[in-house]
């Protein structure tokens, strides 16, 4: 009888998660801030947001002025700067400025193209972080079904030396004997395949959070039976990056539309040459020396959008329909949050259930059947087979509770992604 004491109780399943659970918060939230700090695919992406915030700062200045410096009516033959009245070295400035309104533009369709990568640096933040709690819980499962198969392991130890005890009093057969050494066996090789998923999961954790030292021995498994109840009500998404990215290229198609009918306006181009003469007193025409004094020449002009129905009128027109695509890819992006998020409200609430239906149902029962039938083929009412099917019984209704609170803390983690939960400061 000294073998029952070796199966786990409901209480004692609560008591082991409630114990990790001290540690567990701040190993999860260790791993999250590494990853925020650490992974090569944010920071290229955070930089790359970087550079186009700085792109989009100059993208409304004035163009270079555009300075020249040239020799002026020279002779053919002598490119002499004497020779001629009107020769001399010129030095001109002059400057482009476009219409007002296509500076603007430009200028607004640069700050949105920005904000659009700092939506999508902001939803590979909050995917880095799913994934992070994803890999984490499916190891803190592994870990804790490694337990549960240790305690079915040395259960079944203890059963081989009970049937062996049996087998040499003459009260148990051969072929009981060998069955229990082969379930045992069984749950030997199925803990090497546990190993295996917890090896997977570590290295998966050590991916995202590009820590290469990262092992088993530095983790801390966690999964809480606090699941919570209170995700009736629909959650406010209106923070999720995709949805905001979504805003922001429709606005930025509504700025291009803008900059595409400033096109058919012209740009203006003023500027001013200041004409250094030179002059030889040795020369003199009719009596009369060419003093050569210096003069300044000014000019003004603007460009003349005459090809507008081959330009202007063709961008106009592709910008209108990027504005088209931009608003229902904005109402697709809202409508397919409202269903994920529904979904994963769901498929949350199946999971309270069914876990606190394992809780108070399926696990005692389970444990009861085992006890009952342990007495049953102690008095010859029930063979051993029956019994090893009811330890595995047992032995499975744990591993798929705790696989059942493992999917929803991974919903969860799902559902706060979708919402757009933030963790930290973007840098």
């Amino acid at each position: 009888m000294a073998i029952r004491v070796f199966v786990w109780t409901v209480p004692a399943l609560v008591l082991l998660f409630v114990a990790d659970c001290m540690a567990g918060p701040e190993t999860l939230d260790s791993l999250i801030q590494a990853a925020l700090e650490n992974n090569r695919e944010l920071i290229a992406s955070s930089s790359r947001y970087q550079s186009m915030k700085h792109e989009a700062d100059a993208a409304g200045a004035l163009p270079d002025p555009q300075f020249t410096i040239s020799a002026m009516d020279l002779p053919r033959k002598t490119l002499s700067l004497t020779e001629m009245e009107m020769s001399g070295i010129s030095v001109g400035l002059s400057q482009v400025i476009p219409w007002p309104s296509k500076l603007s533009a430009t200028s607004r369709v640069s700050r949105l193209t920005a904000e659009m990568e700092l939506s999508n640096v902001k939803g590979r933040r909050n995917s880095l972080v799913r994934e992070i709690k994803h890999a984490y819980y499916e190891y803190s499962y592994w870990s804790f079904a490694e337990n549960i198969i240790d305690e079915n392991i040395k259960l079944g130890e203890d059963i081989i030396d009970f049937m062996e005890t049996r087998y040499s009093t003459g009260r148990a057969s051969l072929e009981e004997v060998t069955s229990a050494r082969v379930s045992k066996s069984e749950l030997d090789n199925e803990k090497l395949d546990i190993r295996a998923q917890i090896r997977s999961a570590v290295f998966m954790l050590s991916q995202l959070v590009n820590d290469t030292t990262l092992t088993d021995s530095t983790l801390v498994p966690f999964l809480t039976l606090n699941l919570d109840d209170s995700l009736k009500q629909t959650p406010d998404f209106s923070n999720n990056p995709m949805l905001a990215g979504a805003a922001t290229k429709y606005e930025a198609a509504r700025a291009k539309h803008s900059l595409a009918k400033s096109e058919y306006w012209p740009e203006l181009m003023v500027g001013a040459d200041y004409l250094i003469r030179k002059y030889d007193t040795s020369q003199v025409m009719a009596g009369i020396m060419f003093p050569g004094e210096d003069m300044w020449s000014f000019h003004f002009g603007f460009t003349l959008p005459l090809w507008f129905f081959a330009k202007q009128n063709k961008m106009k027109t592709a910008a209108r329909y990027e504005i088209d695509a931009a608003r229902a890819e904005q109402q697709f992006v809202d409508l397919q949050l409202k269903q994920s998020v529904k979904e994963a409200q769901s498929q949350l609430e199946s999971l309270r259930q069914r876990t606190r239906h394992f809780i108070k149902s399926i696990i005692p029962l389970s444990e009861a059947a085992y006890n009952s039938g342990f007495v049953a083929y102690e008095v010859g009412q029930i063979d051993f087979e029956s019994l090893l099917e009811d330890q595995m019984n047992l032995y499975e209704s744990k591993l798929e509770h705790i696989e059942l609170v493992k999917e929803y803390h991974q919903t969860k983690a799902y559902l706060d992604e979708l919402t757009g939960k933030e963790y930290g400061e973007l840098k």
